[in-house]
C-alpha cells in the first residue's frame, strides 16, 4: 500500500495566514486596550475615583497614607425635565458626563422617571454627581436604581424601624429601619457592554484606519482572548494613575483666601476648638466666622472653607447634600442645624457628616465634625458574592429565618423587595472606629403591617448588617432588632382613675347616640390615639395592633389604658411647652399607642406576660405590655417619646456605645419629664411607679445587677445588643452628678431639659459618649451657663472617665 504524503502549503497561501493572524492579534490588541480606557478599574481592593484618582483599601489604606478624592468644578448637568424631588431638602438631580451622557461615578444612583402610586409613597433620591477629569476618560453606566419610601408625616433615615427598650431587649435585637427616614432600595443593574463595545470597535476602525461608514457597529461579544487583554491593559492604566496621584495631608490648611486658620479662629473671643489625634479639627464652639448663613449655599461655603482643617477634600460640601432642621425652645433659643452628608461614589457613608450651627440671624454658633477620611479609601464594589441586592436581601432573609441560604431564598426574596418587605441598601459603616469605614449591605426585614386575615400586625423585624466587601464579604456582621425596648428583660374631657388609683383628666372622643354615648380614647387636639391589642385567636397567636380602640365600658375604663393615654398626653404637652417641639417629629405627627401588648413569642409570653414596653420605628407606634404597669410611670412613657424625638431630631444612635447613648439620653429626658423634686428618692429612678418596680438607678447604677457606673468597667460583650442598656447608666450617672452639684443649684430642670434636648439635636449615627460630652458642653457656653456650671458639668464626665473627643485648643 502506497504511504500517504504529507501535504504541503504553497509558500503564498502561509503567508497570508500568518497576515491574518497577526492582525487577528492586532484586533485583539486594539479592542483590549479600548475597553480598557472605557471601562473602570475592578481590581479587589481598588476603587477608581470619579475624578480618575484611585483610592486602596488594605495596606495602601493605612490612615496616613489615605487618598483623598477631589472633586472637579467642572459638571454637565442632565436636560431632561423631570420634575426635582426632595428627600428632607436634598433636591434630586441626575449629572452626566459631557461623553454620551453616561454618569461618570460608580454605583451612581439614578432615579427612575416612572410615576408612581401615591399609595407607594415613593421619592426619587438625589443621585451622585458625575465629574470630569483629565487624566483619563471613564465611561461607567449607572449600576443602580434608587427608589425611596418614606411614610407620610415622618422626615428623613435613613432610615428604619426601632423601638427602645430600658432594661433587656426581649425582642431580637436588630437596628430599626426608620419609615421616618425613607427608606432606599438599590436595583443593580448590568453595565450596558453593548455600548463599551460598540467604542472599542470605532477605536479599532479608526486605528487601523477604516473611517466609519454611518452603520451602526455590530454589538458583538468580546472574545476571551480579548477580555484577558482588557483586564491586562486596565490594570496597567490603573498602576500608572496610581502612581501619578498626588498625595494629601490630612488636616492641612485650607487654601490661601479659602478660609481662616485654627489660630485664628481660637484667637476670636468665645471660640473653643478641640481637636482629634491627626490634628484635624473635632469641634469649634462660637462664633469663629464673620460669614452669615441663611441657606445651604451659606453654609456649603463656610464648610468648604474649613476642608482643610475638618481633614475633607477641598470643595467636599455640596448645598444638595446638606439638610436643614431648626430648633427653637419654649425659652426663645432659637438655632438653625445644617448637617452635610458624606457620600463615595454616589453611597451614603453612615456616621460621617459634619454639622454647622447657627443662631436666627445666621451667625454661625459651632461646628461637629464627625467626618472620616477613612470611608474616601474604601472600594465600593462589591464583592461578587453579595453584588446585588438580590443576593444581599436573600442572605439576611436566611438569617430572619434561621435557614442556610439557597438558591430558593433569592426566588423568594424579589417579591418582598417590591413589596417593602425587605428593604436592601448599600452603605458605607463608619460608626466603628475601630473597625474603619467597611463598604456593607443594610437589610431591613419588616414584616407587612397586616397579616393574610387583614389585621394589623406590630412585628419590628430585624435589620441585619451584611459585609460587602473582603475576605467576610457575604457575612452577617451585627444584627439589631428594629424594636427599642424599655427593659432586659368631638373631642370631650373626662376624668378616670388610673393604674395607681390617682384621678386623671384624660381628652376623649364622644359620639352621642340616642340613649347613651360612645367614648373612646382618642384625644383630637394632640393627636393621640390608645389602643388594646388584640390576637389572632382570641387570646393566643400573634398580637394585630394597633388593635381596637378604647371604649369606656359598662363599669367604668381600662385602668391600664388611662395611664396611657394620660402619660402620653403629659408626655406631649412638656416638649410642646418646654422644648417648643409638636409631637415626636416636631411636625405634629399623630401618636398611637397599643396597650395589652404581648408578642406571644415563647411560653414564658403566655406564663409570665410581657414585662416591657417599646417605641417602634417601622410603624411609628408606642407599645406597653400586658404585665408590669409600664404605662403607669410617667418617666418610662417620657423615655421611649424620647426614643421617637432623638431618631427625628438627632441621629438614629443605635447598637453599643451609639445605643447606650441612646438610652442614657431617653432616661435623662424621663427623669425631667417626671418632674420630681431633687430631694425626692424617686427622682433618680427610672420605672418606680410600675408594678415592676425600679429598672434603673441614675444615682446608683450598681444597685440594680447589670449596670455600670464607670466607662473603665463598661460591658464589651455581644448581650443586650453591644450592652446598649447596661453602659447606659455611665452617661445618665454623670447627668445625675452634674445636676446634685452645688455649683449648678441655679439652674432649673427646663434648663437642663433645654440643655439635653439641643445637644442630641448636633449628634450623629454613631456617635459615642464622648461625642454626647463634648455635645452638651459646646451647647452649655452656647446657652449661657456660668463658668462654674460647665466646669460642674466637665467634672461629672471626668468622674465616670467620659472623656472629651479630642484635645482642647486655645490657640495653635
Amino acid at each position: 500500500m502506497a504511504r500517504h504524503r504529507r501535504h504541503r502549503t504553497h509558500p503564498v497561501v502561509h503567508w497570508l495566514r500568518v497576515g491574518a493572524v497577526a492582525a487577528g492579534v492586532g484586533a485583539a490588541l486594539s479592542t483590549g486596550s479600548a475597553i480598557a480606557s472605557a471601562a473602570p478599574s475592578e481590581t479587589a481592593g481598588a476603587r477608581t475615583h470619579a475624578d480618575g484618582a484611585t483610592a486602596t483599601t488594605g495596606a495602601d489604606a493605612h490612615p496616613d497614607s489615605r487618598h483623598r478624592r477631589h472633586r472637579d468644578d467642572t459638571r454637565a448637568t442632565a436636560t431632561d425635565t423631570d420634575a426635582v424631588s426632595r428627600v428632607r431638602n436634598r433636591p434630586v438631580r441626575v449629572r452626566r458626563s459631557a461623553e454620551e451622557g453616561v454618569v461618570a461615578s460608580r454605583h451612581t444612583r439614578v432615579s427612575t422617571s416612572e410615576a408612581t402610586s401615591p399609595e407607594e409613597h415613593t421619592t426619587k433620591k438625589k443621585p451622585a454627581r458625575a465629574t470630569t477629569s483629565a487624566p483619563r476618560p471613564t465611561l461607567t453606566a449607572a449600576r443602580s436604581e434608587t427608589v425611596t419610601r418614606s411614610v407620610p408625616s415622618t422626615p428623613d433615615v435613613e432610615p428604619a424601624a426601632q423601638t427602645t427598650p430600658i432594661l433587656q431587649p426581649a425582642v431580637p435585637t436588630v437596628e430599626p429601619v426608620p419609615a421616618v427616614h425613607p427608606v432606599v432600595r438599590s436595583v443593580r443593574e448590568p453595565a450596558p457592554a453593548q455600548a463599551v463595545i460598540r467604542r472599542a470597535i470605532r477605536t479599532l476602525e479608526s486605528r487601523l484606519g477604516l473611517a466609519p461608514t454611518g452603520i451602526p457597529s455590530p454589538a458583538v461579544p468580546v472574545s476571551d482572548v480579548v477580555a484577558s487583554m482588557w483586564v491586562a491593559l486596565r490594570e496597567a492604566g490603573y498602576q500608572r494613575a496610581r502612581t501619578a496621584e498626588p498625595a494629601t495631608v490630612i488636616g492641612a490648611a485650607p487654601p490661601s483666601g479659602a478660609g481662616t486658620s485654627l489660630a485664628e479662629m481660637t484667637g476670636r473671643d468665645g471660640v473653643t476648638a478641640s481637636v482629634n489625634d491627626d490634628g484635624t479639627l473635632r469641634i469649634v464652639g462660637g462664633t469663629f466666622t464673620d460669614a452669615t448663613v441663611e441657606d445651604t449655599d451659606g453654609a456649603a461655603r463656610v464648610v468648604n472653607s474649613m476642608a482643610g482643617l475638618i481633614g475633607a477634600p477641598a470643595g467636599f460640601a455640596d448645598p444638595d447634600d446638606i439638610t436643614v432642621q431648626q430648633v427653637d425652645t419654649a425659652g426663645g433659643y432659637s438655632r438653625t442645624i445644617y448637617r452635610v452628608h458624606h457620600r463615595v461614589d454616589g453611597i451614603d457613608v453612615v456616621g460621617s457628616d459634619v454639622v454647622l450651627v447657627t443662631d436666627s440671624a445666621g451667625n454661625v454658633t459651632g461646628l461637629y465634625n464627625y467626618y472620616d477620611a477613612r470611608a474616601d479609601a474604601v472600594n465600593t464594589t462589591a464583592s461578587r458574592r453579595v453584588d446585588t441586592e438580590i443576593e444581599a436581601a436573600a442572605t439576611a432573609l436566611a438569617a430572619y429565618t434561621g435557614t442556610s441560604n439557597s438558591p430558593l431564598h433569592g426566588l423568594v426574596v424579589a417579591p418582598l423587595i417590591a413589596a417593602g418587605v425587605v428593604r436592601p441598601e448599600l452603605l458605607i459603616d463608619a460608626t466603628d472606629d475601630a473597625a474603619g469605614p467597611q463598604l456593607v449591605w443594610k437589610v431591613s426585614i419588616v414584616p407587612p403591617a397586616s397579616d393574610i386575615t387583614g389585621a394589623s400586625t406590630l412585628n419590628p423585624g430585624s435589620t441585619y448588617y451584611i459585609s460587602a466587601g473582603g475576605a467576610d464579604a457575604g457575612g452577617v456582621t451585627r444584627t439589631t432588632s428594629n424594636a427599642q425596648p424599655l427593659t432586659i428583660g368631638s373631642a370631650a374631657v373626662t376624668t378616670a382613675a388610673d393604674v395607681l388609683g390617682n384621678s386623671r383628666d384624660i381628652d376623649i372622643t364622644r359620639l352621642s347616640l340616642v340613649i347613651f354615648n360612645l367614648d373612646s380614647l382618642n384625644d383630637v387636639e394632640r393627636e393621640i390615639s390608645t389602643y388594646q391589642t388584640t390576637y389572632l385567636l382570641f387570646f393566643l397567636g400573634p398580637p394585630q395592633t394597633p388593635g381596637i380602640p378604647v371604649f369606656r365600658g359598662l363599669f367604668g375604663w381600662d385602668a391600664s389604658a388611662v395611664s396611657a393615654h394620660a402619660n402620653m398626653a403629659a408626655v406631649y404637652d412638656y416638649y410642646n411647652t418646654t422644648l417648643g417641639v409638636t409631637s415626636f417629629d416636631d411636625d405634629g405627627a399623630p401618636i398611637v399607642l397599643s396597650t395589652h401588648y404581648n408578642p406571644h413569642e415563647t411560653a414564658a409570653d403566655y406564663t409570665g406576660g410581657y414585662k416591657n414596653a417599646f417605641w417602634d420605628s417601622a410603624t411609628q407606634q408606642f407599645a406597653f405590655g400586658d404585665t408590669g404597669d409600664f404605662a403607669a410611670a410617667l418617666d418610662i412613657v417620657g423615655h421611649e417619646y424620647t426614643h421617637a424625638v432623638l431618631e427625628h431630631q438627632g441621629g438614629v444612635l443605635d447598637y453599643g456605645e451609639p445605643g447606650a447613648l441612646n438610652e442614657a439620653y431617653a432616661d435623662i429626658m424621663g427623669v425631667l419629664i417626671e418632674g420630681k423634686e431633687r430631694d425626692d428618692a424617686g427622682r433618680w429612678l427610672i420605672g418606680e411607679d410600675s408594678s415592676a418596680g425600679a429598672i434603673r438607678s441614675l444615682a446608683n447604677p450598681g444597685a440594680i445587677p447589670g449596670y455600670r457606673t464607670d466607662y473603665n468597667s463598661r460591658y464589651t460583650g455581644e448581650e443586650d445588643e453591644g450592652g446598649e442598656h447596661y453602659n447606659s447608666t455611665i452617661f445618665s450617672h454623670a447627668a445625675y452628678r452634674m445636676m446634685t452639684d452645688s455649683r449648678t443649684a441655679e439652674v432649673t430642670d427646663e434648663q437642663w431639659a433645654a440643655l439635653y434636648y439641643v445637644s442630641m439635636t448636633v449628634l450623629n449615627d454613631g456617635a459615642k459618649f464622648s461625642d454626647g460630652r463634648d455635645a452638651i458642653v459646646a451647647t452649655a457656653h452656647d446657652q449661657g451657663f456660668s463658668g462654674a456650671e460647665i466646669a460642674a458639668i466637665e467634672d461629672a464626665f471626668d468622674y465616670v472617665h467620659i472623656d472629651a473627643g479630642g484635645a482642647a485648643v486655645t490657640s495653635v
